[in-house]
């Protein structure tokens, strides 16, 4: 409700002045000075009062706003504090991370793109600069939301692998032994060399590596305690002069594979080969020979 009544300052104080006078002689004061500082002092008074009730305000979390009649209109709760920014901000430009056209870039952002889609794919629970390094793979935010999807399943064409095998930027999928239906190219950007698009295709007769995805598959789906299942692998897929390594895998670590990545494929006459790095592990190379069998490998690569 509004008070109606104003408090006349000059005429209570004037009242006042008379009333004292009537008991006391007056020493001397000015009835217009003191009127003066009287006005003056209720200004800062009503000032302070305003401050104090606008805190009391922002503190209850009340927004008020000005009506037509300027009697304080509040709403509850306020949303803004602030008017949002005008106009149009444009984020900034992407660095150029590599030449698009280069064949050894190609393979590091293929594999790097790849390997971070296989930690994503086993749950584990990424840092925020993992994930901003994952956003920072893409030429914008746009491309990322789009190709990655949850977990990076979009990125291998709707399903989960846990076995790559890439020839620059197209890459073949594995779950366990089996390849999955689609294959999947990077597609870069020219201008920054990083991606801009991916692309899924059914799986070709010549996608893959069916001695890597065979071997390594079988290890993945084996586990670390089933020994029978390894060794089993190792007759199916390596030739006479492997079968002597000690190790359980007889490959260059002792760690049995939860995901594994080949690429760098080199080629003889007869022969062939990868290069593979199991889970987070050193690469290492794999020579396979004309019989589609494991016939080699150097750790020190």
């Amino acid at each position: 409700m509004t008070d109606t009544h104003e408090f006349d300052v000059e005429a209570e104080l004037k009242a006042a002045l008379a009333d004292y006078a009537h008991r006391e002689p007056a020493p001397g004061y000015e009835a217009e000075h003191i009127v003066r500082r009287a006005r003056r002092g209720s200004r800062r008074v009503w000032a302070a009062g305003a401050a104090a009730v606008a805190a009391a305000v922002a503190a209850a979390g009340l927004l008020w706003l000005p009506t037509g009649s300027g009697t304080p209109d509040p709403t509850f709760p306020a949303t803004h504090t602030t008017p949002p920014p005008t106009g149009h901000t444009t984020p900034p430009a992407q660095t150029r991370r590599g030449d698009a056209e280069d064949p050894a870039y190609q393979i590091e952002i293929t594999r790097d793109f790849y390997q971070r889609v296989s930690t994503a794919q086993t749950g584990a629970t990424l840092s925020i600069p993992a994930i901003k390094a994952q956003e920072d793979l893409f030429v914008d935010r746009a491309a990322y939301e789009r190709y990655w999807g949850l977990d990076g399943i979009n990125a291998t064409c709707g399903a989960r692998a846990n076995g790559f095998v890439a020839f620059q930027t197209q890459v073949t999928f594995y779950d366990g032994p089996r390849p999955l239906p689609r294959t999947a190219r990077l597609i870069l950007d020219p201008a920054t060399g990083r991606v801009a698009k991916v692309e899924c295709h059914p799986l070709g007769e010549k996608s893959g590596d069916a001695t890597l995805g065979g071997f390594f598959g079988a290890l993945v789906e084996s586990g670390p305690e089933d020994t029978a299942g390894i060794l089993a692998a190792r007759q199916d897929f390596f030739a006479a002069e492997m079968e002597t390594r000690s190790t359980l895998t007889g490959m260059c670590t002792t760690t049995v594979p939860e995901t594994w990545y080949a690429d760098s494929p080199a080629a003889a006459t007869l022969t062939h080969g990868w290069t593979v790095r199991i889970n987070d592990g050193p690469p290492f190379k794999v020579g396979i020979d004309e019989n589609g069998r494991i016939s080699s490998t150097d750790c020190e690569s």
